[in-house]
């Protein structure tokens, strides 16, 4: 009798263990109960910006103060006329700066804003994306018009030089930033959806292998079904290199790409829906790995589609959560805890326009989904 018994701890065990990953898998997401909307409201930014300790919101060219529970509160703060405002410590006192429309806004450290400068450089921001490219320690500058872009590096005090370096991206390409090869050097993945307009044709990806004295060396990475819409470099497959998500309006859909360690991604075969704008990445049901919130819908003349959460199992294979989350037309989604119980939620931003009224902005929802905590799932 004795020796059956380890069988049956096997067993429980095996159950047991079942019943864990059952309870990690969950992840519940609820509204917030507000109803609010904007117009014109195509990127979100979550940041402390009246250093309450609650990560607040700009979008649509305005701050909106989250009240500590993840209500959000519209104030006339704006960072001049820019609807696309990105957010960092630009001088290196510890306080978040701010970066819209050619202009630089120091945080004096008691959260007022003051503008210090307007960017020089030959090209015309439209929006911009902030990262130490350089690996020198500061937060440089790539700045994005309406045709091209421009890598602005920074001295450490938020002085800005226009260093001539076009990434091939533009005012509507996605910027990811990452080891991709394993050599120490930051380097630069740039989803391109099409050429600018009027043209408007099929554009490949492009990678930059970072190296020494500020130089790129450039790697086309195209996908010939795809409308490379946003991209995600993350160690979805936990083997240590970085990987890569690709979010498409294209006949692809949207991609898992697993990278070989030198920077060469293979596609894992994986679609992950399709008319996607937007993505970002977090732990959201407690396991330790990367899982994704998609947003859907064809902006900005679609009917609107539900957004996904996508659930990671450990090594890069995700499965559809089977949340439904909102029905409009997602441009972007911020990640962060915006009610402080050490979850996770997703704040997101909808755009539609009128074709048959001048392509105005028709309102259009913001959405704030409250994550439960883990032990709550």
């Amino acid at each position: 009798m004795n020796k059956k018994y380890p069988k049956v701890i096997t067993i429980c065990l095996v159950i047991l263990a079942l019943q864990v990953n059952a309870v990690k898998a969950q992840v519940s997401f609820i509204t917030n109960g507000q109803s609010i909307q904007t117009t014109n409201s195509w990127d979100i930014k979550l940041v402390d910006i009246n250093g309450d300790g609650h990560l607040d919101a700009y979008l649509g060219g305005k701050t909106w103060l989250n009240k500590g529970n993840g209500n959000l509160s519209e104030t006339e703060l704006s960072f001049g006329s820019g609807i696309f405002a990105s957010f960092g410590d630009l001088n290196g006192n510890g306080f978040a700066d701010v970066v819209c429309q050619d202009s630089i806004y120091l945080n004096d450290g008691n959260n007022h804003y003051e503008f210090k400068i307007k960017l020089s450089s030959d090209i015309l921001m439209y929006s911009s994306v902030l990262e130490d490219v350089d690996n020198d320690g500061d937060i440089d500058i790539i700045s994005c018009s309406t045709t091209t872009d421009r890598i602005l590096f920074n001295d450490g005090e938020a002085d800005f030089t226009d260093s001539g370096i076009c990434l091939g991206g533009w005012g509507q390409a996605s910027y990811a930033f990452g080891d991709m090869n394993s050599d120490g050097f930051t380097d630069i993945y740039v989803a391109i959806p099409h050429t600018p307009p009027p043209t408007m044709k099929h554009s490949a990806n492009k990678i930059w292998f970072g190296s020494a004295e500020k130089k790129f060396i450039e790697r086309s990475h195209d996908i010939s079904a795809a409308v490379s819409r946003n991209a995600i470099l993350c160690d979805f497959d936990n083997d240590g290199d970085l990987d890569l998500f690709l979010a498409s309006n294209g006949e692809s859909g949207n991609m898992i790409c697993f990278n070989d360690g030198r920077g060469n991604f293979i596609d894992s075969g994986q679609v992950l829906g399709n008319n996607s704008n937007a993505a970002k990445t977090t732990n959201f049901d407690g396991d330790g790995d990367f899982d994704l919130f998609i947003c859907h819908g064809k902006v900005p003349f679609g009917d609107g589609a539900p957004n996904r959460v996508w659930l990671n199992d450990g090594k890069g294979h995700f499965t559809d959560s089977k949340l439904s989350l909102g029905n409009s037309n997602s441009a972007a989604v911020a990640l962060g805890d915006m009610n402080k119980d050490g979850a996770i939620d997703a704040v997101v931003v909808n755009v539609r326009l009128d074709a048959k009224n001048n392509y105005s902005s028709v309102p259009c929802p913001i959405e704030i989904w409250i994550n439960k905590p883990f032990e709550s799932n």
